[in-house]
C-alpha cells in the first residue's frame, strides 16, 4: 500500500528486485515526482517486462487508491540513455528548462 508523506520527502512506493521506486510530491507544481533508484547490474528484455508489471500496478494503485492522475519525473538534458527509459515505461517530454526535461505519464 502507498502511503503519502510530508512534501517534498522521497517515499517508497514499490520495491522491486532491480531497485526501488520513490515518490516525491511537489507543493509548487502540485505534482508527484517518480524517482527510479535501479540497483541490478544488468538489463534485460526480461527484467523490463517483469518491471513494465510492477510499474503498471503501482500506477493502478496510485489511481484507484489516491486519485493520482498524473506521474512526472525530472531529467538531466544531457542523460539521454534515462530519458530513454522514461519512454520506455509510458512517461513523455512535456517542458523543458535550460539543463532538465520534465516526462509526464498519464494514468
Amino acid at each position: 500500500r502507498i502511503y503519502y508523506a510530508e512534501y517534498n520527502v522521497k517515499i517508497p512506493f514499490m520495491q522491486t528486485p532491480y531497485g526501488t521506486v520513490k515518490g516525491e510530491y511537489d507543493e509548487n507544481f502540485d505534482r508527484w515526482f517518480i524517482h527510479f533508484e535501479y540497483t541490478d547490474t544488468s538489463f534485460t528484455k526480461k527484467k523490463y517486462l517483469a518491471m513494465l508489471d510492477a510499474w503498471a500496478s503501482m500506477l493502478t494503485e496510485l489511481k484507484e487508491l489516491h486519485g493520482v492522475q498524473n506521474v512526472y519525473s525530472c531529467i538531466n538534458k544531457k542523460d539521454t540513455k534515462i530519458q530513454k527509459f522514461q519512454t520506455m515505461f509510458g512517461l513523455a517530454p512535456i517542458e523543458e528548462g535550460e539543463d532538465f526535461i520534465i516526462f509526464k505519464g498519464g494514468l
